[in-house]
């Protein structure tokens, strides 16, 4: 279910939120007030086609955000991506476009390919414009369809359960195994830091001594012209 829409900069659109309640939502008003460019946000958002005419004169860049219910299908693909989401919590998608035409795609506040959008949106919404049925040409949801109408949404989710379990048990081997890596490689450092200064053999009161001698070599530039000028004024 679409909870939130936020659009910014975006055609005749300066800024605008919507917040969306359960049951049926209708939105009305005359013709040109905005309503088609909604539908072009949400479709942005969506992964859609991207346009620089969508952004609003004189502005930088537009963006369109979308707040949806989450459910175990898209939770599965999102944790397939190694994106940061949980299954009670809300997906926050957003759609970047600049002036010069280029667009930026976020889930959950990460940076992704904006086929990401196209794959996930039809997981998270039914979307679709006037004799357009999505959901029966997208390839990807034949699957489910096909499991519903053999009544296997039981065994599919514990399947699902199952897959996010061992994907969250891979990703937690990821970290520790990262964690190990940068650990030693920590030690290593300071090993290396240790025995240089081993090396050195520092002594104490040896700083005070050597900035004394730093000082006294840093003036020796003045000292020699001092001396050359005292010279010919002698000579």
């Amino acid at each position: 279910m679409l909870l939130q829409l936020r659009v910014k900069n975006l055609a005749i659109i300066e800024s605008i939120s919507i917040e969306l309640s359960p049951g049926l939502n209708v939105l009305t008003g005359e013709t040109g007030a905005g309503k088609s460019i909604l539908l072009a946000a949400l479709n942005l958002v969506l992964g859609g086609r991207s346009d620089r005419g969508l952004v609003r004169t004189g502005e930088k860049e537009s963006w369109a955000e979308a707040m949806f219910d989450n459910n175990a299908d898209a939770q599965t693909t999102l944790d397939e991506w190694g994106i940061d989401a949980e299954e009670d919590e809300p997906v926050l998608l957003r759609r970047i476009v600049t002036n010069t035409g280029r667009s930026k795609a976020y889930i959950n506040g990460t940076g992704v390919p904006v086929s990401h959008l196209r794959t996930l949106g039809p997981k998270l919404i039914d979307f679709g414009r006037q004799h357009e049925q999505v959901t029966l040409t997208n390839p990807e949801m034949h699957v489910e369809l096909l499991d519903n109408f053999a009544g296997t949404q039981e065994h599919t989710e514990r399947v699902q359960t199952c897959f996010r379990h061992v994907h969250g048990m891979i990703r937690k081997r990821e970290k520790l195994l990262k964690s190990r890596e940068d650990r030693t490689q920590r030690i290593e450092y300071l090993q290396f830091q240790y025995d240089q200064i081993k090396e050195v053999n520092p002594q104490p009161g040896e700083l005070e001594q050597l900035t004394a001698d730093l000082k006294r070599l840093q003036s020796v530039e003045e000292r020699r012209d001092l001396a050359i000028q005292a010279d010919k004024m002698m000579y």
